[in-house]
């Protein structure tokens, strides 16, 4: 099995709206997880995995790489500076990207980071280093080039599980069928007539 990255946008808004997240952070989130796909990156693992962390109730609070990723690309944020500690610091790498003009930019995450260009990314060899739960990030000027990232139009079947996480947050979404809504035109009513 396999989804297009349209139907993978649409269920990560879905499944950020199903977290509680508000509904510009949500299409947010759904950029950020096409935007990595696309150029072959974790972006499903990524918000699954922070949309767990960000679903415990009493966690130490940690910013968000939704809401950095929306100042980075409103210009609060500078592109050389100290953003904090921040979780699942991958999601920031879209917005970065989004920002940049011309060159690179490098997100240094705790001991490995990302390069960055208005094409693509670079990442640090292991899939841990990618998907760190949380690390103190910061940006900083970077001389080296970034190749583009090859353009992928599918997430196949090896993502299977995370892609069921964001289809449990999604879930959260619909609305219970009632007697009351069939009766007035949701499904098929008193008559299956089909």
């Amino acid at each position: 099995m396999s989804w297009s990255l349209g139907e993978i946008k649409v269920l990560s808004v879905k499944a950020a709206r199903g977290s509680g997240l508000p509904w510009g952070l949500a299409e947010e989130a759904g950029y950020a997880v096409h935007w990595l796909e696309a150029r072959g990156g974790p972006g499903v693992e990524a918000l699954s995995q922070y949309l767990g962390q960000r679903d415990i109730r009493g966690a130490k609070p940690v910013r968000s790489p939704l809401h950095v990723g929306a100042s980075i690309c409103d210009g609060i944020v500078a592109k050389g500076g100290v953003l904090g500690e921040v979780r699942t610091p991958i999601l920031l790498v879209p917005f970065i990207a989004k920002s940049i003009t011309e060159g690179s930019v490098k997100l240094e995450c705790g001991d490995s980071g990302f390069i960055v260009s208005k094409d693509g990314f670079k990442a640090p060899d292991s899939m841990d280093a990618m998907l760190v739960l949380r690390t103190p990030c910061r940006l900083m000027a970077s001389d080296q080039p970034v190749i583009a990232s090859g353009k992928q139009t599918r997430v196949f079947d090896e993502k299977a599980d995370y892609v069921a996480t964001l289809a449990k947050f999604a879930h959260r979404t619909y609305a219970p069928a009632t007697e009351e809504s069939r009766l007035a035109g949701a499904g098929a009513g008193l008559s299956d007539n089909d």
